[in-house]
C-alpha cells in the first residue's frame, strides 16, 4: 500500500510540473524565497485564496 502511495505522489507531482505557470484565477501565488526549494529544485510556492472563515482547506 505505501508503494502505491509513494508512486501515485510522484505521478502527481510529475502532473503538476508539467501543468502550466499561470496563476489560477481568485488565487494568490505567495514564493517564500530564501533556501526554500521544490523537491525538483524549482522555487517552493504556494498559493492562497480568500474565503469564508468557518471553511478552511489545507492541501499538502
Amino acid at each position: 500500500m505505501q508503494r502505491w502511495l509513494a508512486v501515485l505522489v510522484a505521478l502527481i507531482g510529475f502532473v503538476l510540473a508539467q501543468a502550466s505557470t499561470q496563476t489560477p484565477a481568485g488565487w494568490q501565488e505567495i514564493r517564500p524565497g530564501g533556501a526554500t526549494a521544490c523537491s525538483d529544485g524549482s522555487p517552493w510556492r504556494f498559493y492562497v485564496a480568500q474565503g469564508a472563515a468557518d471553511k478552511v482547506i489545507i492541501n499538502f
